[in-house]
Order: C-alpha cells, then structure tokens, then sequence
C-alpha cells in the first residue's frame, strides 16, 4: 500500500539529513562504556537509516526501545537520519551504540568501523531473508529481464540491498549495465518506486519483494504527479526475482560493552509473537521476530560485491 507522505515539516527535517527524536542537541553523543555506567542506568543509542519516512520509522522502531529500556533497566533512544554519511561518522566517533541497518549497508561498515550483527530480523513469510524484484506495467511490453536494454529504471538508494544491491547483480548476471540502460534514477522508497512505474516516469523500477502494490495509494503522491487516478495492482507486474539475501540485522558497534550487546541479542530472540506484549512491538515493525546472526552471515553479500564490482 502507498504509505502517506509525511508533513511538509518532517520532509524539511529529512533533506536536511537527520532526524533526531529523543535527543537534546549536543547531547546524543554521551555514550561511554563500562561497570559502573551500566549500574547507573546506562544510555545507549541506536542508529537507523529508514528505508521509509523518518516519522514512519520513529512510530515502528519506538516501542522496541522502550521494551529494551524497561527490560535491561538502560535507556534506549533512537538516531535516524537519511544520511548514510552521517551515520557513520558518528559510528566512528563512537556516538552510535547500536546500528539497525539494512544489509547492504551493513557490509559497508562492518570491516571499516568494526560493527558486527548480533540478530537479524524476521519477517512473517520469508523468515530471515528477502529478496528484490522488478516490476514493470503490463501494458510496458516488457516481459523479462533482458528486455531492460534502453529502458528507464529506477532503483532505491545506492545502500539498498532490495532496492539497489541485488537488482544491480541480477542485471548484471544478464550482461546488463548501468551503460545499457536508457535512464537510471536512484532514491525512493519501494512505494515511491511504484508509483513512478505506474505513471510512466521510468520503465521499471526495483522493490522489495514484500512491497508489491496491493491497494490503492496516498492522494499526496497523486497530487503530486497531478493526475487524478491511483495504482491499480493489476497494471503493474513482476518481470525477475533477485538472490535471496540476509535480511536487516541489529548490530552492535565496537566500543559497546559486550554483555550489554550480549544481553540485547538474548532479548531481542526471545521477543515471541504468541506473546500479546511482544506481538504488539513485532507488527509495528512488521516482523515475527528476530533471529541470532553474526557478521559470517553476511559474507555471501560481500563475495557477489566482489564478483561483480560492488563497493563495500
């Protein structure tokens, strides 16, 4: 379903690359480690790059901190921002204690600033892991893949591994690059992706598999484009599936004590969907729970980006 666009305010905040809820200014970076701070009543900040709205991501990922807050006696406050750069400065600088990031994203910094996956989440029907699709109007004459030659195609941001990572690699597993593409668009979340294929700005466009249109859409984004009609599922459709991969992980950062991170892997696996409490914080997130990873998990993701020329 197109998701509503969020108020001209919170779009303000997002161009400006970072959303930052909970924290006073200059104060979100008071994370140290250590006995006596965690007896104190530790606070530990948890990063996230949102693949949607920032508003959209405070409203899913909120509740999961406050149960993190209550259950470990710490205080969990959430940094989102829209700006991989940012993030990762202030993983370097050892401001972020914990990192919920997409995939891609992830192998990006797990080397270089020394993060490493503790859980990965779990969605209700591929468990933990997801693929990308590409979809196309059926009117588009476009039937499979290789018929993406000089076409428009818009993919989500370059962090993205359903968005970007992995429809790269599947075009490329089709001798098709970047070069043999008549138009490539990058950023957009997997709605606003859609909508762009469906009122013909590109030709295709690449999604999470999960995001396939099912109902009608947001009447900002129609006002938007200026025309008076909304997508119809049934003129859109999937032309090529890519790789399964890792779904998102929970990630601890280097400097975090380790039995914090230790104690933050237990809760989150034994968060339980047949639990009324637990189910609540599992829907917003649109997950049925979280499974033990470790950064091992993720090495088929960095031999394909070495294969085919992905940086990481």
């Amino acid at each position: 379903m197109l998701r509503k666009l969020v108020s001209i305010s919170i779009i303000a905040v997002v161009t400006g690359l970072v959303f930052n809820l909970g924290l006073a200014e200059g104060k979100e970076a008071e994370t140290i480690t250590g006995e006596k701070e965690i007896k104190a009543g530790k606070t530990l900040i948890v990063g996230c790059i949102p693949c949607d709205d920032v508003s959209l991501a405070y409203r899913e990922l909120q509740p999961l901190l406050k149960f993190l807050s209550k259950a470990t006696g710490m205080k969990f406050k959430l940094y989102l921002t829209k700006s991989s750069d940012e993030l990762r400065g202030k993983i370097a600088r050892n401001e972020i204690d914990f990192v919920y990031i997409d995939p891609y994203g992830y192998i990006k910094l797990s080397d270089k600033y020394g993060i490493y996956a503790i859980v990965t989440a779990s969605k209700p029907k591929s468990g933990a892991s997801y693929k990308g699709i590409i979809i196309v109007r059926k009117d588009s004459g476009i039937d499979k893949i290789d018929d993406l030659k000089g076409k428009r195609i818009k993919f989500g941001p370059r962090d993205s591994s359903a968005k970007y990572f992995a429809p790269v690699v599947l075009l490329k597993e089709h001798g098709i690059g970047a070069g043999d593409l008549g138009k490539v668009i990058y950023g957009g979340d997997c709605d606003e992706i859609s909508f762009s294929v469906y009122v013909k700005e590109v030709d295709a466009g690449a999604i999470c598999d999960y995001s396939f249109p099912k109902k009608t859409g947001s009447a900002e984004k129609i006002r938007e484009y200026k025309i008076e009609t909304v997508i119809e599922p049934d003129e859109l459709k999937i032309i090529g599936s890519t790789i399964s991969i890792p779904n998102w992980p929970v990630a601890s950062c280097r400097h975090t004590d380790k039995d914090i991170a230790d104690k933050v892997r237990q809760i989150l696996v034994n968060l339980n969907e047949k639990n009324p409490d637990d189910m609540e914080i599992l829907k917003r997130l649109h997950l049925k729970g979280f499974e033990t990873a470790s950064d091992k998990d993720y090495d088929g993701m960095r031999e394909l980006a070495d294969k085919f020329g992905m940086p990481y």
